[in-house]
């Protein structure tokens, strides 16, 4: 019986998406596209929770299609959770980067800057993602903006001269071979100069 409602929910969604596909291909009202994508989520949902955590390819891009239609439409948590099992299950597969960047994408827009520098950093190093060495290099540096950004907060609300310098000098540490860590040395120094302490920043700008 469940081999049953398996096939007929994966014709469903073959059927929807064909008409979807020619709906866009003879430029379709966009009314009428978004009617056939909810059939298409709605049907490719019910295939989904059918299929469980069984590792089958084709399920791969059809969550990635439903993931899709609901970061188009604002449904922003049932994005992520579909996203992140593509990050998490099928990790090799193309499509994992293009989800872990849109992960990304959503924490950004969200204003999550600190969760948004944490899974920049995963994802920079997860081996198994399929993300290129280019790829990679971009999340390292989503990362290392996010985190230049959250300096300031770390270093505690209104603060100055020495914590936020040493907030600055952390960061270069965390960071010294990103592009802003000559930066994140210059703002620690005009910290110490800026309580007094000329022989502090007179070390920083050694480094």
């Amino acid at each position: 019986e469940k081999k049953m409602a398996l096939r007929a929910a994966e014709e469903s969604v073959h059927a929807f998406e064909r008409v979807w596909q020619e709906q866009l291909a003879t430029k379709t009202p966009q009314a009428i596209i978004t009617k056939t994508e909810d059939a298409f989520a709605q049907s490719a949902s019910r295939y989904l929770g059918l299929m469980g955590k069984k590792k089958d390819p084709q399920s791969v891009g059809i969550r990635y299609k439903v993931g899709k239609i609901a970061y188009d439409r604002g449904r922003l948590n049932e994005a992520l959770e579909h996203f992140e099992v593509l990050v998490k299950r099928h990790s090799k597969d193309k499509v994992a980067c293009y989800a872990a960047n849109l992960i990304l994408d959503i924490h950004n827009g969200e204003k999550e800057f600190r969760r948004l520098e944490e899974r920049a950093r995963a994802f920079a190093k997860m081996k198994g993602l399929s993300c290129s060495s280019k790829e990679r290099a971009q999340l390292l540096e989503i990362a290392q903006q996010a985190a230049f950004g959250l300096v300031k907060d770390s270093a505690g609300p209104n603060a100055e001269g020495e914590a936020l310098a040493k907030a600055y000098l952390d960061y270069f540490r965390r960071y010294q071979s990103s592009s802003l860590g000559d930066k994140a040395l210059y703002q620690a120094a005009l910290a110490y100069e800026k309580v007094g302490n000329d022989k502090a920043a007179g070390k920083v700008k050694l480094k």
